[in-house]
This record gives structure tokens, sequence and C-alpha cells, in this order.
């Protein structure tokens, strides 16, 4: 009996999941759930995880290897005014 009422529990806290998270995997939302003691720490869990997920997602966007046209993105950028300064030395 008690194991029926965990796998209620499982399945409830599970569907919970799945509506907050609709874009991760049952398997990954069930680890989650396991390892954590609770819902509120299995929640903060997918949320760091997707926090995580979305800065390393904008750091490869704007990575030099992953852009698609690097050299034309760098030409149009505004570059500074390159000012050269000239010396004269003499010699006595």
């Amino acid at each position: 009996m008690k194991n029926g009422v965990e796998e209620d529990i499982k399945r409830a806290k599970l569907q919970t999941m799945k509506e907050l998270f609709p874009q991760r995997s049952d398997q990954d939302l069930l680890q989650l759930i396991e390892s954590t003691q609770t819902m509120d720490e299995a929640i903060t869990a997918a949320l760091n995880f997707s926090d995580e997920a979305t800065f390393r997602k904008r750091k490869l966007k704007g990575s030099p290897t992953h852009r698609v046209n690097s050299d034309e993105e760098d030409a149009k950028k505004p570059k500074a005014n390159n000012v050269s300064i000239g010396f004269s030395v003499q010699v006595l």
C-alpha cells in the first residue's frame, strides 16, 4: 500500500514539473524530483539548470566560431580612429 501512495505522489510531482517545464524530458524531471527532498528544491534546481543553459546558449551564439559571417559583422562595427603620432629624433 505504501508503494502505491509513493508512486501516486511521484506521478503528481512529475505532472506538476511537466506543467512548469514542458521542454524538459520526463527522465530529467524525475531525476530532479528524486535528487531533491522537496518540490521547492526540485523547482529551484530546474530553474538554475535553465538559467545555466540559457547563459551557455548566449555565450555560444556570440562566440566567433558560431557566427556565420564574422568578417562581415566585424566590418559593420564602428572602429576607433587610429591616430599615429610621429616622432623625430635628432642625433647630436
